[in-house]
Parts: structure tokens; C-alpha cells; sequence
């Protein structure tokens, strides 16, 4: 039946996981500490809301806009 795909689904799923970490951000010019939190909690929440669709290129890209942003360059 169609509720055992679902339930089977439910058993083994596991969220993936966030590609991106501390040392990505400060590699990005994200001062240590608060900052580099704040920055990888809103790229996740982005990712999260947008279903996973960014691979580790793209939020690599986004990383780095938000770092020049929040140092002035752009």
C-alpha cells in the first residue's frame, strides 16, 4: 500500500547535511566568532527554505558576496 512508501520514507530519511563550516566562512573574511554564526545560520535557513537546491559551489559564491558586503567591498 501507498502508506508504506511513505512510512519506509519517514524511517530512512535523514536531512542533508549543511555543506559549509567555520573555517569556510573565515577562509571568506567572516570575522570570528558571532558573525561567522550569524552568516552560516542565515545561508542555512536560505538553503533550507529553498529545499537544498544550492550545492557547495553556490554557497561558496553567496559566502563570499556576504563577506564583501560586510566588509564594504560590494
Amino acid at each position: 500500500a501507498h502508506w508504506h512508501s511513505a512510512l519506509e520514507l519517514c524511517l530512512t530519511w535523514s536531512p542533508p547535511r549543511f555543506p559549509l563550516g567555520g573555517h569556510d566562512a573565515a577562509a571568506a573574511g567572516i570575522p570570528p566568532g558571532r558573525p561567522i554564526g550569524h552568516v552560516l545560520a542565515r545561508l542555512e535557513d536560505d538553503w533550507i527554505a529553498a529545499d537544498f537546491a544550492d550545492d557547495r559551489a553556490a554557497l561558496l559564491t553567496r559566502l563570499t558576496r556576504l563577506a564583501a558586503r560586510s566588509s564594504g567591498e560590494g
